[in-house]
């Protein structure tokens, strides 16, 4: 699997790293592709700030922030496979919240590429035990 990791405003751990490697592994065991159709995961993680202003007798301070600076961060992750392109969104107030977000919303969306694009992977029961009319 083609990995791609764009992060920005923020530096990835250790601990983050190895929550993805562990991720793809298990992902990778779910999608049944041959050589040829190498599937390519795109990451992009981003950090925002949302910064509130002090408000004094009604009238705006400009410029000076609070104390409460809360961080996010969110981003999207894209697994590129051969007949559909699979997207996830992620957030979370942690990195690592972030990741498992994206991940768990990425393999709801591969089981559903299962079930459509490979017929014996359906959860659904096979339609040739279905008794035709007789007329």
């Amino acid at each position: 699997m083609n990995i791609s990791i764009t992060t920005k405003g923020i530096r990835l751990s250790d601990r983050d790293e190895k929550y993805i490697e562990r991720r793809l592994k298990k992902l990778s065991r779910f999608l049944p592709f041959q050589e040829k159709e190498i599937p390519t995961l795109s990451l992009l993680v981003r950090q925002h700030k949302k910064h509130s202003l002090n408000h004094s007798l009604g009238k705006v301070k400009k410029g000076h922030k609070s104390i409460d600076n809360p961080e996010y961060f969110d981003g999207i992750l894209r697994l590129i496979l051969p007949k559909k392109t699979l997207i996830a969104n992620m957030l979370g107030k942690r990195i690592h919240d972030c990741l498992k977000d994206g991940f768990d919303e990425l393999m709801v969306e591969v089981e559903k590429y299962k079930g459509i694009y490979f017929k014996n992977n359906s959860d659904f029961p096979d339609h040739k035990t279905i008794r035709k009319r007789e007329i």
